[in-house]
């Protein structure tokens, strides 16, 4: 049953007795800078109806968690995880470009994760030669990778979001006057939360 007075009263009424949900445990999601002289990316793609209109993007982040840019693409109709993978994608071609050679890659994507972890993973056949590129420049680089609960996660969801305007890959550096609110959040070490059950 739910928690609420009008389940109670529905079962009272059929003189049934309801066994109440539990309460959801609320966890803390913090996101982690990476240590000195290596950039963080978190990225996200995500798909307005699976498919639907999709959208890849991220952020790049120093031990400091100050900003080194964000990238955006719109992808048309795609799946939410050829967008996901797509990001990652791009966040690793993006790297190699501007030197960035020790690299912590993080998603809200499992998936995405387990696939970089995986080197018989076979991607959606459209980006078969990106993902080829993608683990070639891997191996030439430190790379690690983690999983961030999506409440952790919130920046690259928004360049995601805004991303679904930009039909051209879109890069914007650090001191575009594009800063969402949640970089504050980060570099100050506070929590967002999530509910699980």
């Amino acid at each position: 049953m739910g928690n609420s007075v009008l389940d109670v009263q529905i079962l009272h009424s059929l003189h049934l007795k309801g066994i109440p949900r539990k309460a959801p445990k609320v966890i803390p999601v913090f996101w982690h800078p990476p240590i000195a002289d290596w950039i963080k990316v978190n990225t996200d793609g995500l798909s307005k109806g699976n498919p639907g209109i999709a959208a890849s993007g991220g952020v790049f982040r120093n031990y400091r968690g100050f900003m080194k840019g964000f990238f955006g693409l719109c992808l048309g109709i795609q799946t939410a995880f050829f967008a996901e993978l797509k990001s990652v994608i791009l966040a690793v071609s993006f790297a190699w470009e501007k030197g960035w050679h020790s690299l912590w890659i993080e998603s809200d994507s499992s998936a995405v994760i387990s696939s970089l972890q995986n080197y018989t993973f076979k991607p959606p056949w459209p980006l078969l030669n990106e993902w080829r590129n993608c683990l070639s420049l891997i191996k030439k680089m430190n790379v690690i990778f983690s999983h961030i609960y999506r409440e952790g996660n919130s920046i690259a969801d928004k360049i995601a979001n805004l991303a679904l305007n930009f039909f051209d890959l879109t890069w914007w550096h650090a001191d575009s006057g594009v800063v969402p609110s949640e970089l504050a959040r980060d570099m100050l070490g506070l929590p967002f939360y999530r509910s699980v059950s």
